[in-house]
């Protein structure tokens, strides 16, 4: 038992949608634990945070790649990736909550 809770190795099937888009807080500790010596093991992983489930995902395809003459920065990049690289389609599992969450608004009676 860890203090967060109990942690497990589960197939992705058995796993619910947790009911909350990820939120920033969700994220943070898996980008503060990567950036950290105790991951220097872990390379050319792609994980995936959503609520209180931790991902890693299998083969991924590198579809687009953008380079530069000199080293990115946060500011290069952000310049750069909507028209350099784009992003893939939204993960089905955030299109399907959208447009859950979506519908539940105009479901509400106006105020």
């Amino acid at each position: 038992m860890t203090r967060e809770g109990r942690v497990r190795a589960v197939p992705p099937a058995l796993v619910p949608c947790v009911g909350r888009p990820p939120e920033p807080e969700d994220v943070a500790p898996m980008v503060i634990y990567l950036l950290g010596d105790k991951s220097r093991h872990i390379t050319g992983q792609v994980y995936s945070v959503f609520g209180p489930k931790i991902s890693v995902l299998s083969k991924p395809v590198e579809a687009r790649s953008m380079y530069t003459t000199e080293r990115w920065t946060p500011d290069s990049i952000e310049a750069h990736i909507d028209a350099g690289i784009g992003q893939e389609p939204f993960l089905s599992v955030f299109k399907e909550y959208d447009e859950a969450v979506n519908a539940a608004i105009e479901a509400e009676p106006a105020k």
